[in-house]
Parts: C-alpha cells; structure tokens; sequence
C-alpha cells in the first residue's frame, strides 16, 4: 500500500474517530461498520460520507433503493455498476464488485468486455436473453446524436433511467 494511504481508511485520510463524531455521524459510521452493510465497510463511501454525516443517510437511502429495492436483478445491477465503475476509472469500485458481479452469475466473458472496452456486438451481459444493458467499448460518456444509443448512458436499461431521473 501506498505509503500516503491509510491502512484503516484507504484513503488518504485517516477515518475519523466514532467519539468525534456528532449523533448522525456516530449513527453513519455504525451503519458502514455493521458487517455486510457494504462491501467495503467504512474503507468504501461509508468511510467518505462520514467527512459529512448529514448527507450519509440521505446518500444511504438512494444507494440501498437503487441497489437493493429498484427491481434490479443482482445480475443487471452488477453489470451496471461495473460499466460505471470502468466508466468512471474508479479502481475501488471496481475492484469491489468484480468478484461480487462473478459471485451473482456475471460470465467471465461479459465482464471482460467491461473491462477491456470490447465490442459489444453479440454480447448479451444479462446472460438471459435480455436487451443489452449497456456498451462497454466507447469512451464517450454522453449520447446523443451519431452515437447510435452505444453509449454508456445512452445503452443503460430504460428501468434503470427512470429510476435515476
């Protein structure tokens, strides 16, 4: 590990203490350190949000919503946040929820074309006949006109649109 990175946080700054914190924050960092909250704990956006406890809850409720209570099948919620992360070049994302996409049934192959900006051409990333959930290959993070909707936000499930906006 870096030698300017915190081995509690994995962050460049140091988590701060619980007894510091106010009652959200204290009400925050007991949310992101209860095992299998997250993925990450408080190394992920827990560990972040406590640097503002009064957004945590509001933060928390939308990710748990979109993640866990907006009808997305585990499947297509992995490939969406792996699109985002690549997208994003969010390594700690990434890192977080390849073997999580692996875990809920994502083909090697699919995550492959994520990873690598592969063609998407004949993909099918929900790996059950699906529409496609998003293109993987280009850079552009925008659609609009002469992309032909293979942009990342042009090619997201409509479901998942809708839910966002």
């Amino acid at each position: 590990m870096p030698s300017d990175i915190d081995p509690k946080s994995g962050m460049r700054l140091p988590l701060p203490k619980r007894e510091e914190l106010d009652e959200a924050g204290q009400k925050a960092y007991d949310r992101s350190a209860q095992p299998g909250a997250s993925i990450a704990g408080l190394q992920g956006p827990g560990g972040i949000q406590l640097f503002s406890p009064k957004t945590a809850a509001s933060v928390s409720a939308l990710n748990r919503y979109l993640r866990f209570e907006a009808g997305f099948t585990p499947h297509v919620r992995e490939v969406a946040i792996l699109i985002t992360a690549r997208e994003m070049d969010s390594q700690f994302e990434w890192v977080a929820h390849e073997p999580e996409a692996l875990k809920e049934g994502v083909p090697q192959s699919t995550i492959d074309v994520i990873k690598y900006r592969r063609s998407t051409e004949g993909v099918d990333p929900t790996g059950r006949g699906d529409r496609p959930v998003a293109a993987a290959g280009g850079r552009d993070r925008h659609a609009g006109e002469g992309h032909g909707g293979r942009s990342v936000v042009g090619r997201l499930n409509q479901s998942l649109d809708a839910h966002i906006i």
